[in-house]
């Protein structure tokens, strides 16, 4: 269930904006779309600082290769095949979440590592009541959006799977 999940969410990639103690992933908050072909290596990821002029410079983690590249540029660099797409609507709203100097992240995560990662530590199901097939699903995710996308999937997966099962 939760494998199909993920399927249907397409979480392998991810955006993090890099500070200096720590990264954050954006998703909803990102001032630009990632859209990438094939599956990279788990290993490599790419980090990329915004220079201006919409230009970036994307350096391959660990090799160390680099590229300068723009938007809607379609970009190899190792295992990765990828273009940036700017948010043209979410820039205008928050100008300020692109300046010269800004630092990011690109990962891939495996299927098999993000269901790996819904655990009983992040996934609780609770029956509404003991005797009434109905439970609630709550998934904490460091972004609510996630949380709520993941929980409305399980959810939605789950019926689906009632519905094809169910004779008439």
């Amino acid at each position: 269930l939760i494998r199909e999940a993920m399927i249907r969410l397409n979480w392998n990639y991810s955006i993090y904006r890099v500070g200096r103690f720590r990264e954050a992933e954006l998703g909803v908050e990102s001032p630009f779309t990632l859209l990438a072909s094939d599956a990279p290596s788990p290993a490599e990821s790419i980090a990329l600082t915004y220079l201006k002029d919409d230009r970036f410079r994307a350096t391959l983690l660990p090799q160390g290769d680099t590229l300068l590249l723009g938007w809607d540029t379609l970009s190899h660099l190792g295992t990765w095949s990828f273009k940036l797409e700017r948010r043209a609507d979410f820039l205008t709203e928050h100008p300020n979440s692109l300046k010269a100097g800004d630092q990011f992240r690109l990962r891939w995560t495996s299927l098999n590592a993000l269901v790996k990662g819904v655990n009983e530590s992040n996934l609780f199901v609770k029956p509404v009541e003991k005797d009434v097939s109905i439970v609630k699903i709550y998934y904490k995710h460091e972004r609510p959006e996630k949380g709520q996308a993941l929980a409305h999937q399980i959810m939605d997966t789950y019926l689906e799977g009632c519905r094809r099962s169910t004779v008439f």
